[in-house]
């Protein structure tokens, strides 16, 4: 994975995954984004709503989700 600047940096992602309890799912991944304390919401949220649907076991399942191409 690339690195990326603001919302879409993976340092970004995972301060708004603080306080996530796994394993997790999209829709739980987005609530928490969206109240979450990293800088950048609208960015993250942005990258996150792309992520399939489906459950995430840990953080970095996640992050190789943001990663992956259209």
């Amino acid at each position: 994975m690339a690195r990326a600047i603001g919302g879409k940096s993976p340092i970004n992602i995972m301060r708004h995954m603080k306080g996530l309890k796994f394993p997790t799912t999209k829709d739980k991944i987005l609530e928490n984004a969206k109240n979450g304390p990293g800088p950048d919401t609208d960015q993250v949220i942005e990258v996150l709503q792309k992520i399939p649907e489906q459950e995430y076991p840990t953080p970095a399942q996640i992050l190789k989700a943001t990663g992956k191409k259209d």
